[in-house]
């Protein structure tokens, strides 16, 4: 999404989050200040609270009979107050998807790049707290793929053996104590056709 999309009447969304999110990030892009007014299963109101609350522009969002999508039905896409950089909306959450790329690239993220990353593309003035915080759980998040992925592999190994009965497959771990974490260390597999091959 850039700065210059506008929504439309009859737009569907896969579910009411999506919506949420692509309202967010265009208000966040074009520096408007909105604020979701009703906010339940079956419909969604988002109104600007530009020039404290009198402002026009109007969005409203309903759920799609017999499905999850929601449709815009409502929409005054013109807004009658000025910009507001407050960054209400950018919460250390919402931060911390944005910046998870870079910290997975293992691009060392300081808070003033973070702060200077999400300013050059949105209109938010974002507190160094706050981007603390979207770091640390960014961080998190990209410490912890590896760790799930790791947690699968027993499953993906108990598979493959009850697919291929007479497939070789070890895995080692290294564990110092009962106390620590098993560690995966490395993997040996052999199918069972390149066995009789030798």
């Amino acid at each position: 999404m850039n700065r210059e999309y506008e929504f439309q009447v009859g737009l569907e969304f896969k579910s009411l989050s999506q919506f949420k999110e692509a309202v967010k990030e265009h208000a966040l892009l074009n520096g408007r200040d909105i604020r979701f007014r009703k906010n339940d299963k079956v419909r969604c109101r988002v109104v600007c609270k530009g020039r404290k609350g009198k402002c026009k522009w109007i969005c409203f969002a309903s759920k799609v009979g017999g499905s999850d999508c929601f449709r815009i039905n409502t929409l005054n896409g013109k807004h009658t107050c000025g910009k507001n950089y407050s960054g209400r909306l950018a919460s250390s959450s919402w931060i911390s998807k944005k910046i998870a790329n870079n910290i997975s690239r293992g691009e060392e993220m300081k808070l003033a790049k973070v702060i200077q990353t999400i300013q050059d593309k949105y209109m938010a003035n974002i507190s160094v707290g706050k981007v603390y915080w979207a770091r640390r759980k960014a961080r998190e998040e990209v410490h912890r793929q590896p760790i799930q992925q790791y947690a699968k592999l027993r499953d993906y190994c108990a598979e493959i053996l009850r697919a291929n009965p007479r497939f070789s497959l070890s895995i080692l771990v290294d564990r110092p104590s009962l106390t620590h974490q098993p560690r995966f260390m490395r993997m040996y597999m052999c199918l069972d056709v390149v066995k009789k091959g030798f």
